[in-house]
């Protein structure tokens, strides 16, 4: 088991709390006006840098699972702590968000309402952004399994399945195993999820500046050729992510700027997630297009602003049991 420092411990936190802020921007509406200045910057970061955030999660999950991996009993801790921190979250907010926004009562069974509280396995959920939370959950309790395949064989292998995977997708339709494999297993990310229980146990190989830098040019190079192939092809596979997202969290982890941030913003990573979504729906009651750099960056501030505001004051009226059940035990 790899010991975490103080600094290193800090630093996971403030990337996880800025990998939040990246999530909160990838669901920015999407510019109506093809190659405008907003759409530009949706292309370059919605579509591109922030991809990095969630793989950055679940390396950081594998990451902390992988360090009771052997203890007596690991498992069953494992599951019962995320039933708690991931799993009551995703119910309540699938409901919350079905009740403020479609709340359609009229006709509804209880097999409709359990369909709404935890969503269909071949889609996304009532609250789109909580796949995340359905995965992770999934592979914590597929982690007896899981940390079979941290080596580095296993590993790569992984990598090879989910690139052919996102190369073929395209094709595969609406079959209904690939669709479960899509939006439930998520395969790119299950790869995330071994590759932080392998860092875990063998610690972050050491990379040089010169392969820090080398790294971030490729992804560079990689997340430019395929906005070329997008304007003069037509859209690719998302096979590129494969490949770009691993090469830019090498250089975000190595190089992105550390600043000292109060604990309590940083423990707002979590809410700033769940909530940031409700915040659509009122944008979309609001005349700003995001087909300017202006309405762009004005939409992605009212999502964030207002995912920390209900944040903090959910945490400020709420008695503090109600603020653990519905952010996961984290306060």
């Amino acid at each position: 088991m790899v010991k975490i420092d103080k600094k290193t411990s800090y630093k996971i936190s403030y990337l996880g709390w800025i990998c939040a802020c990246l999530v909160v921007m990838i669901h920015v509406p999407i510019p109506a006006e093809r190659y405008s200045s907003g759409w530009l910057l949706s292309e370059i970061f919605s579509y591109g840098v922030c991809l990095i955030a969630v793989p950055f999660f679940f390396i950081v999950s594998g990451f902390f699972l992988g360090r009771h991996i052997g203890e007596k009993g690991w498992w069953l801790k494992e599951v019962k702590k995320r039933i708690t921190s991931l799993l009551i979250p995703f119910f309540i907010f699938n409901f919350l968000y079905w009740l403020i926004f479609d709340h359609n009562i009229e006709g509804l069974s209880l097999i409709g309402l359990l369909k709404i509280i935890i969503g269909t396995p071949f889609g996304y959920p009532t609250l789109g952004p909580l796949w995340y939370v359905r995965s992770l959950f999934l592979y914590v309790v597929l982690s007896i399994i899981l940390s079979r395949l941290s080596c580095g064989g296993a590993i790569i292998g992984l990598w090879i399945i989910s690139f052919v995977f996102l190369l073929f997708e395209p094709s595969l339709g609406d079959n209904k195993v690939y669709l479960f494999l899509k939006y439930t297993v998520s395969l790119q990310n299950m790869f995330y999820f071994v590759v932080g229980i392998y860092l875990s146990n063998h610690g972050a190989p050491l990379i040089s500046k010169k392969q820090t830098w080398g790294s971030l040019i490729f992804a560079v190079l990689i997340l430019f050729a395929k906005m070329l192939m997008d304007t003069f092809v037509g859209d690719c596979s998302n096979a590129w992510r494969v490949m770009f997202c691993p090469l830019l969290l090498i250089a975000f982890y190595n190089i992105f700027p550390l600043v000292n941030v109060s604990s309590k913003l940083l423990k707002l990573a979590f809410p700033v997630f769940l909530l940031h979504y409700f915040m659509v729906i009122p944008l979309s009651h609001i005349s700003i297009s995001t087909s300017t750099v202006y309405g762009f960056v004005l939409n992605y501030l009212i999502m964030l602003g207002g995912a920390i505001g209900l944040s903090v004051c959910i945490k400020v009226f709420c008695p503090v049991k109600v603020y653990k059940i519905l952010f996961g035990n984290r306060c």
